[in-house]
């Protein structure tokens, strides 16, 4: 017989944590790189050709923390703009 009580997924905050989390550990464990950007017509892209290795960056735990923050003010228009709705 099936259990009666319905599956939980955890709280969007615990979901969030744990993929800023991630994404901070990766920091670690992924080379990082840069492309160079050139403009034509009007419009920015991205040099296919051009990627080249940069010395990494890892985050810390003030980066982890202040994730949202940050996350939060450099999107407060679309926010503002979610929350009217």
């Amino acid at each position: 017989m099936s259990d009666p009580r319905p599956s939980r997924v955890p709280h969007t905050w615990v979901l969030l944590s744990a993929l800023a989390l991630l994404a901070a550990l990766a920091t670690y464990v992924i080379p990082a790189g840069s492309y160079d950007r050139v403009e034509r017509d009007g419009r920015t892209l991205v040099d296919a050709n051009s990627y080249r290795t940069v010395e990494a960056e890892p985050a810390g735990v003030g980066d982890f923390l202040l994730a949202f923050p940050r996350g939060l003010e450099a999107t407060a228009r679309i926010v503002f703009y979610i929350l009217l709705i």
